[in-house]
């Protein structure tokens, strides 16, 4: 077993994976069929594909098999209903991930009876098995009283946990709420530091609110034609407070 797992990590091409999944290693099935539900690494968009290898996956166990094949069916009405059943299997199996998700529709009713008591549970089972945007959205809910009084502490130590793990947006709102003093002093600084981080990471509001950090001198040195470069970057990909930002250059 721990030669199969080694070659998966030395292995990234479909080839190798195929050859893995069908030796019972669950996890190279579950990354092959992640390959195919997006298209990557050389193999054709195929989500029936991608369905068939998470299923498999989720067969022997695999937590986030369960979790891929349950974010698969969500996008369909008429498998909404086994969608979440997975999640709770995934969840169970240890995939912080999937607490997160199930816990977000729980804090929101999506599909689901709305149900603060379990979504509290499932956020916070998330966040402790590792979850980033289980922490993030547990850090949200803290801070916008989605679950009781608004307690930006606890917001503030679920957004560093989230943005450790590599959630993007939990490093948003962290910096958000270093740069307004929202249960902290206000830290410009360490603010300018997060949305650099979240926009390395992809996060285009991150791009947005370090480029006005920019354009203004904001906790970093001003420098005009980096904030024009990252607020059109952010425009372009949608964000239309960036458009706004953009004009005001």
């Amino acid at each position: 077993m721990l030669c199969a797992a080694l070659s998966l990590f030395l292995s990234a091409n479909p080839e190798s994976l195929a050859q893995l999944c069908d030796k019972g290693t669950s996890s190279a099935c579950t990354n092959l069929g992640l390959m195919y539900a997006n298209g990557d690494g050389g193999v054709p968009l195929d989500r029936t594909r991608a369905r068939t290898l998470y299923e498999k996956a989720c067969s022997a166990k695999e937590p986030m098999g369960c979790n891929n094949l349950a974010n698969l069916l969500a996008t369909d009405a008429a498998t909404v209903g086994r969608a979440i059943e997975l999640l709770r299997t995934a969840c169970d199996y240890g995939a912080g991930v999937a607490c997160g998700n199930l816990g977000g529709r729980y804090l929101l009713g999506l599909d689901v009876k709305r149900d603060s008591a379990k979504a509290q549970h499932l956020l916070e089972r998330g966040c402790q098995l590792g979850g980033p945007d289980a922490c993030h959205n547990f850090g949200v809910a803290f801070e916008q009283g989605l679950l009781g009084a608004p307690d930006f502490a606890r917001a503030l130590t679920l957004y560093q946990r989230g943005c450790d793990l590599g959630s993007t947006k939990a490093c948003v709102n962290l910096g958000m709420m270093q740069e307004n003093g929202r249960g902290t002093a206000i830290n410009l600084k360490a603010a300018a530091a997060l949305y650099e981080k979240a926009c390395k990471g992809g996060e285009w509001l991150g791009c947005n609110n370090l480029g006005t950090f920019l354009r203004d001198g904001k906790g970093v040195k001003k420098d005009l034609a980096r904030s024009r470069e990252l607020l059109e970057s952010a425009c372009n990909a949608g964000v239309d407070q960036a458009c706004f930002n953009l004009e005001r250059h």
